[in-house]
């Protein structure tokens, strides 16, 4: 019996949402995205939208299908939202 309560409340806690110290909820990179005006999707290379990709000459970029946030033509993603280039 001690065994089955056990393993229900390690269950129940297994599925809670992450919180931080003031016991928010952790928005995931996703969510971040889509609330800081972007649009979550597949990119062809390991740079996505991030804005230091796109303000420092000479990153190289790796070639794998990589998810991320996507701000537009003149916006990049520094990491909470979209920002101007």
């Amino acid at each position: 019996m001690i065994v089955l309560i056990i393993s229900v409340l390690l269950i129940v806690s297994c599925q809670q949402t992450p919180t931080t110290k003031n016991s928010q909820p952790v928005l995931s990179e996703e969510s971040l995205c889509v609330k800081g005006g972007g649009v979550w999707t597949m990119f062809r290379n390991t740079c996505v939208d991030n804005c230091k990709v796109v303000r420092t000459k000479g990153i190289i970029c790796g070639q794998a299908l990589t998810e991320g946030c996507d701000c537009g033509p003149a916006k990049c993603w520094n990491g909470n939202s979209c920002e101007n280039n």
